[in-house]
């Protein structure tokens, strides 16, 4: 395997920083969404909770 420059490390971390960002606020999104839907479930199911 070639030895990558100091150029190219620093774009992968760039990259890589920036998947990380993608993912965080992608997961961040869904359990969102999934705590809103589970919430409402729940109360629908237990009214006697409100």
């Amino acid at each position: 395997m070639m030895e990558e420059s100091g150029l190219e490390q620093d774009n992968n971390k760039e990259e890589q920083q920036q998947v990380q960002d993608a993912v965080d606020d992608t997961v961040q999104e869904n359990v969102q969404e999934n705590t809103q839907e589970t919430t409402q479930e729940t109360v629908q199911e237990n009214p006697k909770l409100l």
